[in-house]
């Protein structure tokens, strides 16, 4: 049984945690939290991920949607290619990228996991020509959010039926939703 740290964005951690873990999972709040986290300090202190301090032993990290700065074993499941930092508007956060980028490649980085298949492949596109694009790849698996099924039986369409489609949010484009339509049509 492992002591495992939990951090990063709060919206993507519960559907991809399990819900019954045999290890121990510590989720730290950031510090500082509330109103002023330390990203409106300036954006790329956000993937350092100073949270409260931690005593206790733990043997890795789960990070979503960030990039670590440790020492330690860590994973990463993101859900976009985002989290890879690109057109810094400065050679200060050049240098910061650069360095959050080629932690990727580290051994203590133990995996990079995609939530949907979608988010593998812009992961593969954005880091085409890197050097470290080999080593990143290997590291790279796709794990689907952990969502229950609510049904005990699939729907089926029915000819006299009207389909409704309906899109949470924005992004209808990445989502899917320029491809429904022209399925409609």
């Amino acid at each position: 049984m492992a002591k495992i740290i939990v951090c990063g964005q709060n919206h993507i951690r519960t559907p991809n945690l399990p819900r019954n873990s045999r290890h121990t999972l510590l989720q730290l709040k950031s510090f500082p939290t509330g109103r002023y986290p330390i990203e409106r300090l300036w954006y790329p202190l956000a993937s350092f991920l100073p949270w409260q301090p931690l005593w206790g032993k733990y043997h890795a990290i789960h990070s979503f949607n960030r990039i670590l700065y440790t020492n330690k074993p860590w994973f990463l499941t993101f859900e976009d290619h985002r989290f890879l930092y690109r057109n810094p508007q400065n050679k200060q956060e050049a240098v910061i990228y650069e360095l959050l980028n080629n932690r990727l490649a580290l051994d203590n980085c133990q995996k990079l996991i995609a939530m949907s298949d979608y988010a593998k492949l812009r992961f593969i596109n954005r880091i085409k020509g890197w050097k470290i694009e080999e080593k990143l790849i290997n590291k790279l698996d796709v794990i689907h959010p952990n969502y229950t099924a609510r049904v005990e039986q699939p729907k089926a369409y029915q000819p006299d039926q009207n389909l409704q489609l309906i899109f949470v949010g924005q992004h209808i484009a990445r989502k899917g939703g320029i491809v429904a339509l022209r399925l409609a049509n």
